[in-house]
């Protein structure tokens, strides 16, 4: 993911999926776990650790124009949905990791933020364009997936959440 060309792609991409129009997510597939490295602080994150609360995943890039709009909609629904335990966590794919450090404080500082200077995270959830928006139920599988951000997908990435918020983690039956 991670030569020159796909590289060139991937930016191109970009672009276009500004208009992308969000995808409904596979029926009930789980979330593929992966640990990081944190941005924003020191440690990992481990998504499987943070099984029982809704999530949401933002796939982005320092380089993605895009994704700045993203990630600051992020920050909103975050604020919004944290009384229902959304937990929102950035997934950033620059190889610069302290360029994306600098950036996360600067433009998210509210954001739980991982770095995938590989690609292995965005590989297993099917980045191949940016950003790119998961939204996961209580029990860890993907409820929705959106690509790009266009007008109008901020509405429907909270009516995604909002879905998988309505019932507390808690109170649903296995």
């Amino acid at each position: 993911m991670r030569s020159g060309h796909v590289r060139a792609l991937t930016l191109l991409l970009a672009f276009a999926a500004s208009a992308a129009v969000a995808a409904p997510a596979p029926a009930s597939r789980t979330a593929p776990d992966f640990t990081a490295p944190r941005l924003d602080t020191e440690g990992s994150f481990t998504l499987s650790g943070h099984r029982g609360v809704p999530m949401l995943l933002d796939f982005w890039a320092t380089w993605c124009a895009p994704c700045w709009r993203a990630l600051a909609a992020s920050a909103r629904l975050q604020s919004s949905y944290e009384a229902k335990g959304l937990q929102v966590v950035g997934v950033n794919i620059d190889e610069d990791v302290p360029k994306a450090r600098e950036f996360a404080a600067r433009r998210a500082p509210t954001l739980a933020m991982v770095s995938d200077p590989t690609g292995r995270i965005a590989d297993s959830y099917d980045v191949h364009a940016m950003p790119v928006t998961v939204v996961l139920d209580c029990e860890g599988r993907i409820a929705a997936r959106f690509e790009g951000f266009r007008d109008g997908v901020e509405r429907q990435i909270d009516q995604a959440i909002a879905a998988v918020t309505a019932t507390p983690c808690e109170s649903r039956a296995d």
